[in-house]
Formats: structure tokens, sequence, C-alpha cells
């Protein structure tokens, strides 16, 4: 247009549109649209500011969000140094669980010791049915030996029975002995008479009349011989029954020397019970201390994870506001490039309506065009007032839109600081998130920790109750074993009686001995017994010749 309005202008003196004052109103109205101009471009260039005031204002809360979530993350960071703290506790935890784990491999070795010690009691359990057994075996012995006392008391009585018919035997023996030589001096005499008789056959009376008392003595002796035979049996019995009595005197001994053995293993196995309750105590000390330790490390376990949790929640925030930033800043610099674009085509229209402007200067040369053109101008210029006065209204808005312009300059000048701390602090987040995962590690290897504790705490409680069934058993043994220190005593007291029976049974061995050896002498006393029937009956047969 000012092109146009110059085209207009005639340096020659041709006809000339003045103001009632004589000024050229040309001039005025040529700055009049200069100045439109101006504000045009003005305008057109603050219409993409207005434009995107609006997203401006979003992009002020979004950075406000984003102010937020930094000071989330510097707590986070803060976080992350409390938990980087929490590691080096959960480093010094993981040593001391390693110490934990060699001190779990030697009471490994104690527990596997402890199993094998198991293992013989029960076997030792195992033998309880034949010390059952040996119990019954015991107490049959114990009614036996009960039996073999009142035996022992009868055959007491029956060897002083005994005693006394072997001292009446003996007076009757040496009886008759004596009887035995009286007769033999009576035969000496009956031969020396069954001479006389022989010769003269005067005595043979007197040798019949004697005969009757001679075979009442035979009879006589003939019945002590038999007395002598039945208590010579029932001596051998006796003597059977002593034989059985020593014999179980003798398993009685080593019956007694095996219970003492087998006592004195108790008491070793008691001994060796008694360091395995000590160690198992130990044990149960130092599980304690694990299952405090192991608690206090989960518990620290899950404010880690915690931790974790909301770092990782505050992460994905701020990664979703940068990209949502990211993505209105793309969207920014798209309208920024297409508000460039239309500018670039407005000086391009601009541009030919100047040549078109020009052109038709070069037509319009007449002074009727020229007055015409002028009242136009006129007309132009009654518009450009009207427009003067709306631009003028738009320079007011012009100038709060600067205003609004110069405060989002700072909006975008903090925005372009805070961006920039992000970017400063994107190292740290980076690094906090290889933290985070090395955290996720930590934990991995925090939760095999967790589950060789869990581990260890069932095999505890497994050996807890193994320990109890091993206390009631030594209970149970020890009362066992007290009621077999009861019945050894019992056997220790019965030691004099089994000595003494001892020396009864060997007083009737001697007295069988003694009887064995007069055995030849009564054999030889019913021999002649039988000599001197035969010589009787010889001498009845030939009295009866």
């Amino acid at each position: 247009m000012v092109s146009f309005l110059k085209g207009r202008r005639r340096t020659d003196d041709a006809v000339v549109a003045v103001d009632s004052s004589g000024a050229h109103i040309t001039l005025a109205l040529e700055a009049l649209v200069a100045r439109a101009e101006q504000a045009l471009e003005q305008l057109r260039a603050l219409a993409p500011v207005l434009e995107r005031s609006e997203e401006l204002n979003l992009l002020r809360e979004r950075c406000e969000t984003v102010e937020q979530r930094v000071a989330e993350m510097e707590d986070a960071s803060a976080r992350l140094a409390a938990a980087e703290a929490q590691l080096e506790r959960v480093a010094k935890a993981g040593a001391e669980l390693d110490t934990l784990q060699g001190r779990m491999g030697e009471f490994g070795d104690k527990i596997d010791a402890a199993l094998r010690l198991r293992q013989q009691i029960e076997g030792f359990l195992d033998l309880e049915g034949p010390i059952g057994a040996i119990r019954g075996d015991a107490d049959a012995l114990r009614t036996r030996l009960g039996e073999m006392g009142e035996d022992v008391s009868r055959m007491r009585t029956q060897a002083d029975d005994a005693l006394r018919a072997h001292r009446h035997s003996t007076a009757r023996l040496e009886a008759f002995d004596q009887e035995h030589l009286a007769a033999t001096s009576r035969l000496d005499e009956v031969a020396r008479r069954v001479q006389a008789v022989e010769r003269a056959l005067e005595p043979v009376g007197q040798a019949v009349a004697a005969v009757p008392d001679v075979q009442h003595r035979l009879a006589v002796l003939k019945a002590l011989a038999d007395q002598v035979a039945q208590k010579s049996a029932a001596l051998e019995q006796q003597r059977e029954a002593v034989d059985r009595a020593a014999t179980q005197i003798s398993q009685l001994t080593r019956l007694d020397r095996e219970l003492d053995a087998w006592l004195r293993r108790q008491e070793e196995q008691i001994r060796r019970f008694g360091a395995i309750e000590a160690k198992i105590a130990e044990v149960s000390a130092v599980q304690g201390k694990v299952m405090a330790r192991s608690e206090e490390l989960q518990s620290m376990a899950t404010q880690t994870e915690e931790a974790q949790q909301s770092a990782r929640q505050a992460l994905n925030d701020l990664r979703e506001q940068m990209r949502k930033s990211s993505e209105s800043f793309e969207l920014e610099n798209r309208g920024l490039h297409a508000v460039s674009e239309r500018v670039a085509d407005l000086r391009n229209a601009v541009k030919e309506c100047e040549n078109r402007f020009a052109v038709l200067d070069a037509a319009s040369q007449g002074t009727a065009a020229v007055q015409a053109q002028v009242r136009s101008a006129g007309e132009e210029a009654a518009e450009l007032s009207a427009e003067l006065a709306r631009l003028l209204e738009e320079e007011k808005r012009i100038s709060s839109l600067r205003q609004e312009v110069g405060r989002l300059d700072g909006v975008a000048g903090e925005v372009a600081t805070r961006m920039q701390r992000i970017e400063e602090l994107r190292p740290g987040i980076e690094a906090a998130v290889k933290d985070l995962g090395s955290l996720k590690g930590t934990r991995e290897l925090m939760a095999d920790g967790l589950e060789q504790m869990r581990v260890a705490y069932e095999e505890m409680t497994r050996l807890r109750e193994a320990h109890g069934e091993v206390e009631t058993w030594l209970s149970s043994t020890d009362a066992w074993t007290k009621k077999v220190q009861g019945q050894v005593k019992d056997l220790s007291g019965m030691e004099p009686a089994v000595e003494r029976i001892r020396d009864e049974v060997d007083q009737v061995r001697a007295a069988m001995t003694d009887i064995e050896a007069r055995r030849e002498a009564l054999d030889d006393v019913q021999r002649r017994l039988g000599d001197l029937g035969a010589l009787s009956a010889e001498l009845k047969e030939r009295g009866e010749a």
C-alpha cells in the first residue's frame, strides 16, 4: 500500500490533496499506513503466540509438576542414600550370613554326629527286646533263685537229715563192723565148731539154734544196705540238683558281669548325651540369634523393597512427564515451523500485491483517475481512521500481550532452566536406575539367603523335635536305668545268700565226695554180706544134710 501511495505522489504541479490547514494528507496517510502495517506485522507475529498461550499455560503447569517430580526425585535420592546405607548393612549382614553358614557347616558336622548317635540310640533301642528278654530271664532267675532258696532250705534240711542218717549209718556201720568182727570171730568159732561138729557132730544143735538169729541179722543187714542205696540215690539226685544250681549260679554270675558291662556302657552313653545336650543348647542359642538376625534382615528387606517400589514409581512418573514434555515441545516446534511457513507465504503475497500495484500505477496516469483515486483514498482514509481506532485498541491489547509474552519468556526461561536441571539430574537418575537394578540383584541374593535361612530354620525345628524325642527317651532310659540299678542292688544284696548257697553246695559236694569214697566200703560190705549169705546158705544146706 505504501508503494501504491508513493506511486500516486507527483513531482510536478498536479493536483495534490491537502487538508483545511494546507498540509499534505498523503504524508500523514503514508505514516498512518506504515504504522498500520507495522501493527499488522506485529499482530501477525503475535498471532501464533496468542494461539500458543494456552499451550504455554499447560506447559507451565507441566513444569510445575516436573518441579514437584524433581523434588520427589530429590527425596528419592535421599531414600536411595538410605537404601545404599541399608545395602551396606545388607552386605555386612551377608558377611555375617557367610559366617553363620560356616558355623552352620560346623553345626552340620555336629548334627551328623548327633544323627549317627541317634542311629546308635535306635540300635540300642532295638536291643530293648533282648534286654526285655534278659529282664524276663532275670525275673525268671529271681523266681528260680527263690525256688532254689526254698530247694536249698529243703536241701539243707535233707542234708541235715542226710548227715544225721549218715552219722546214724556210720554208727550202724561201726556197729555193723563190730558185729562183722564179732561175726567173723563167730564164724571162726563156727568154723571151729564145724570142725568140732565134723569131728564130733556135737555142737550142731547150737549151730542150728544160731541160724535164725543169723538170718535175722542178715535181713537187717539187707534192709540197711537197701536204705543206704536209697540214701545214695537221693544224694545223687541232690548232687544233680546242686550241679544244676551251680550251673544256674554260673549263668547268673555271667549275666551279672554282662549287666555290669552294660551299665558301664549306659554310663558312657549318658555322659555322651550330656555333651550332646550341651551342644544342642549351643545350637538352640545360635538358632535364636540366627532367627533374630533373619527377622531383622527380613524387615530391612521389606523396607528396601518399599523404597525400591516408591523410587521405581517416581521414576516411571518422571519418565512419563518427560515423554509428555518432549511431545509438547515437538508439537510446539512443529507449530512454530508452520507459523514461519505462513509468514513466508504472507511475504510472497505482499510481494505479489506490490507487483500488481506497480502495474496499476503504470496504468493509472490520468487526472480523473487521480481524483477518483483521491476520493477512494479519502474513503480509505476514513476506513483507515476506523482501522486506526481499532488498531489503537489492538495496540493496547498488544501491550498486554507483550507483558504476557515477557511473562511467558520468563516462564520459558524457567522451563529451560528446569529442563537443564533435569538433564543434569539424568545421569544421577540413570545411576539410580542402575542402583535399583543392583538392588534387584541384591534382593534376589537376600531372597536366596532368606530361603537358606528358612531351610536352616526347618532343619533346626526338626533337630529340636528330635532333641525332644531324645530327651523323652533319655528320661525313660533314666527311669529304666534306675530300675535296673535297683535290681542290681537287689542282686548285690542276694550275693551273700548266693555265697552261702555256694558254700553249702561245696559242703554237699564234699559230702558226696565222702559218700563216693565210702561207697567202695559199702560195696565191700555188701560183697562180704553176699559172701556171708552164701556161707550161711551153705551152712544151712550142710545143716539140713
